[in-house]
């Protein structure tokens, strides 16, 4: 058996699945327009690689906080079936998916989104191994506005990928990466096999990009 690692956003997903959330949100009147402007210049400094990836995800759970569980939840399943989310996962990757499942591989999904949001995805990927931004939650499982844990997100993916190997009972070995930013780089260095799905310029620009083997997940 060997572990595959998926990236989700513009990876597995189409898109971002922060906008789809945010896109949702101010569809269902829960925040305004203020909320979305400063997004931009979250989304820039994604794309370079410099995104203080803690202070984004501080920023984005704000209208979640305190919001009771049922109806936080129930916005997220929302998001992923009225607003669209789940009809734009690549057709490609969920082929990938099963493809690694067939041939012995142990799918993981390693993303710096926030855990609420990227588990009912993995649920409906039917994957078990999420490696996600994990938020603090009181007892009755409300967002307090905490982060509880290291986000998955450039360095800190490769270390959540040896958690999760850990708790797996997985090696590296053979491993499999799949994708699309820069922010992945760490992790396509660390697996056995790199995979770049419409890879961004900056990730085509790093050191040993060359050595990654680009595939068409949109058909």
């Amino acid at each position: 058996m060997h572990a595959a690692f998926f990236d989700m956003d513009g990876t597995l997903l189409t898109g971002d699945s922060n906008n789809f959330l945010t896109c949702y949100l101010l569809q269902q009147g829960v925040i305004d327009e203020s909320f979305i402007k400063p997004l931009h210049d979250f989304h820039v400094s994604y794309l370079q690689g410099h995104l203080a990836i803690e202070d984004f995800v501080l920023y984005i759970i704000k209208p979640l906080i305190g919001m009771p569980a049922q109806e936080r939840d129930e916005l997220i399943l929302g998001c992923l079936h009225a607003g669209g989310l789940l009809n734009a996962l690549r057709p490609g990757g969920i082929k990938e998916i099963e493809y690694q499942r067939s041939c012995g591989g142990v799918p993981m999904i390693v993303s710096s989104t926030i855990d609420c949001l990227i588990n009912p995805i993995a649920r409906a990927l039917k994957v078990e191994y999420v490696a996600a931004a994990p938020l603090e939650y009181d007892a009755q499982g409300r967002i307090t506005g905490k982060i509880a844990g290291k986000i998955p997100y450039q360095q800190q993916k490769v270390e959540r990928i040896q958690d999760l190997l850990s708790h797996a009972h997985l090696s590296n070995a053979d491993s499999c990466a799949y994708g699309d930013s820069i922010n992945d780089y760490e992790m396509l260095c660390f697996a056995a096999h790199g995979f770049l799905i419409d890879p961004s310029p900056a990730l085509l620009h790093k050191p040993e990009a060359s050595r990654f083997t680009q595939l068409n997940w949109d058909n």
